[in-house]
């Protein structure tokens, strides 16, 4: 089964530079962004099923990608809460002691009073999981999940099968992965990716 992992398309917070996570905020509809749903619905084939987190600018997303298909929402591939850092950028942070140790630490540690990262990681695992085999078993070919630059980052570097940095694997706003998944593998246990490429 092909399984595209893309990231939504950017929001105002985006555009700003601000740690969007728990934030629910839309999508800004520019001509960045339609230049961007053009070029990147070029590169898309038609598929079966998707996926979405339940947040505004992914749902929105996926409604200008894939105009025709009714999205699965999965309350658990939400974005990362922030905490402390949340919907603030460089320039309200930098003089924030926390966010000075987070910066020094190259991201290492947890967000001061943010979700902690093995809840994250156990959340979107279980219901990534849980998805992909949910498609297997209806026979699915090619599907999509439309979420978040976390969640992708933190997919990639549990099913890879590679041992990069967790932000080796950031994409940009509406990139992501084509991840090629083997179906028997899957479900016997074998949680890995057969293959990957990068969406140029």
């Amino acid at each position: 089964m092909e399984v595209y992992l893309i990231r939504h398309l950017k929001t105002k917070g985006n555009k700003e530079g601000r740690y969007i996570g728990s934030t629910d905020e839309p999508l800004v509809y520019d001509q960045e962004l339609f230049d961007t749903v053009s070029h990147r619905k070029e590169g898309l084939p038609v598929i079966e099923a998707m996926a979405v987190s339940p947040m505004k600018r992914c749902r929105e997303t996926a409604s200008l990608l894939f105009e025709d298909m009714n999205p699965l929402i999965c309350e658990d591939l939400r974005e990362m809460d922030f905490g402390l850092f949340e919907n603030r950028n460089y320039e309200e942070l930098k003089d924030l002691p926390e966010y000075r140790q987070w910066i020094e630490s190259r991201g290492r540690t947890e967000f001061p009073q943010g979700e902690p990262p093995e809840e994250f990681l156990a959340r979107c695992k279980s219901a990534f999981c849980a998805q992909i085999e949910s498609f297997l078993s209806e026979g699915r070919q090619r599907t999509a999940f439309v979420v978040h630059g976390g969640v992708i980052m933190l997919l990639m570097a549990l099913f890879s099968g590679e041992e990069k940095d967790l932000y080796d694997w950031q994409v940009e706003n509406c990139g992501g992965y084509r991840v090629t998944i083997e179906r028997e593998s899957w479900l016997q246990g074998n949680h890995l990716f057969k293959e990957y490429e990068r969406l140029m």
